[in-house]
């Protein structure tokens, strides 16, 4: 009678259980980056009565006799399936689409997490809002040329993104012409593009380059003019004219199709002049104007607009690019899909501030669960893998988002049920051997 007994009171503290389990999941239906758990029962153990035979002679053979002994958690499975994700146009709020888990640290210890909201602090730490913990990743590094990099083969260390981080100015060493030179264009008629040039100190410089058509057939002489003529040393080698300074640099062809067949345009060397001398450093500037036998720069076709008898020669030259820009302040950042962190800046440039580490386990599902959405790795579930977003099995990141908890509540509901029923059930085994124990006593009057 006692084994029922047993049986009775180890079905009512297992069956607790998956009601714990059960009530965690849906306590936390609205947990951000939430694992939901289920848990499989198994027999505890048995009391064997009689061992089974085997055949012999004309008998056949008997199976075993026993008699269960109750129930057991056989395991507490943690589900790792992917929770819808949810929009909060917050950019520094970060899910992952697919496999992974960020990276987050106390200092002490790297710990992983689906829970992907973040934000700065004072110090400009990327940190996990909920406790302080930062997120880690790679900053990048600035080079000998103002460029900025990101080295992810390094190992991860927390992101920062100090207060006040500002660009610093970057001279102009590049300037891209394209559009049209009018085929129709007699000698000497000109046409001009308007630049911006910025010197080492973050000015920028108005200036004219200039497209004179030659004697010779498809051949226009190049030269440049500043704006304002007392800011470059116009003396030197290469400047002409008398009240407008024009430094010549070269000439391009094109042949008959229009398309550009020679560039023998030098590089734009500029000097401060004696007034603005210590201001800001020589500028060498290469002018692209295209590649020879394409039409990806200049190009010299005819345009129904020129118009001959008035004199009138339709070009359209113009600046496409450059690549020098003034100081700036940081004024945002923008976290992309691959997890790179990019610095918004005053003066309208962006540069890479870091990158977001990701981790992924041979088996996730052995994660320990720490609690504040926080797992911790464990013998069987493998060493981090770490990379970034986007690689190997790892998932891309939804910026502005965040990861809904996985638990199904309909499917919760209905197993709440089944475990009522199975609380009650195992009640019944506990009063119906009473009933049977209190017949057995009631033998003794």
């Amino acid at each position: 009678m006692l084994r029922s007994l047993n049986s009775g009171v180890s079905g009512l503290r297992n069956q607790q259980v998956r009601l714990d389990v059960i009530g965690n999941n849906i306590a936390n239906v609205n947990t951000v980056g939430y694992k939901a758990h289920r848990v499989n029962f198994q027999e505890q153990f048995s009391q064997t009565l009689r061992g089974g035979s085997a055949p012999s002679g004309a008998l056949g053979g008997t199976n075993p006799t026993q008699v269960g002994l109750g129930v057991t958690v056989g395991s507490i499975d943690l589900i790792q399936s992917q929770g819808s994700l949810n929009p909060t146009g917050k950019n520094t709020d970060l899910a992952i689409s697919g496999e992974g888990f960020f990276i987050i640290s106390d200092g002490k210890q790297q710990v992983y997490t689906r829970d992907g909201a973040f934000d700065f602090d004072r110090s400009g730490n990327l940190v996990k809002i909920s406790n302080g913990f930062r997120v880690m990743g790679w900053n990048a590094q600035m080079q000998p040329n103002g460029s900025a990099t990101v080295d992810t083969s390094r190992v991860p260390e927390a992101l920062v993104v100090p207060a006040g981080t500002t660009l610093n100015p970057q001279p102009t060493s590049y300037v891209k012409l394209g559009s049209n030179l009018e085929q129709q264009s007699p000698a000497g008629n000109e046409a001009r593009s308007s630049i911006s040039i910025y010197d080492s100190a973050g000015n920028v410089h108005k200036g004219s380059v200039v497209f004179e058509r030659d004697a010779v057939v498809n051949t226009w002489n190049v030269s440049f003019i500043p704006d304002d003529q007392t800011m470059f040393d116009t003396t030197g080698a290469g400047w002409s004219g008398v009240t407008t300074r024009e430094l010549a640099l070269g000439n391009i062809t094109f042949d008959d199709k229009g398309v550009l067949l020679n560039n023998a345009v030098s590089t734009l060397d500029l000097t401060p002049s004696a007034l603005n001398a210590g201001k800001f450093s020589n500028l060498s500037i290469t002018l692209d104007v295209g590649t020879v036998g394409k039409t990806d720069g200049l190009t010299q076709f005819a345009d129904p607009k020129s118009d001959a008898s008035t004199g009138y020669y339709n070009h359209t030259a113009v600046m496409v690019d450059q690549n020098g820009f003034s100081s700036g302040a940081l004024s945002g950042v923008s976290i992309g899909s691959d997890g790179k962190m990019m610095g918004i800046f005053t003066n309208g440039r962006t540069r890479i501030l870091g990158q977001v580490a990701m981790a992924t386990f041979t088996n996730p599902v052995g994660l320990a669960v720490n609690g504040d959405n926080i797992f911790a790795s464990t013998p069987n579930s493998g060493e981090p893998q770490v990379g970034i977003a986007g690689s190997g099995s790892r998932g891309l990141i939804a910026p502005g988002t965040l990861e809904n908890s996985n638990v199904d509540l309909a499917s919760s509901f209905a197993d709440l049920i089944v475990a009522q029923r199975g609380l009650q059930s195992n009640s019944k085994i506990i009063t119906s051997s009473d009933e049977v124990l209190q017949e057995l006593m009631s033998l003794k009057r």
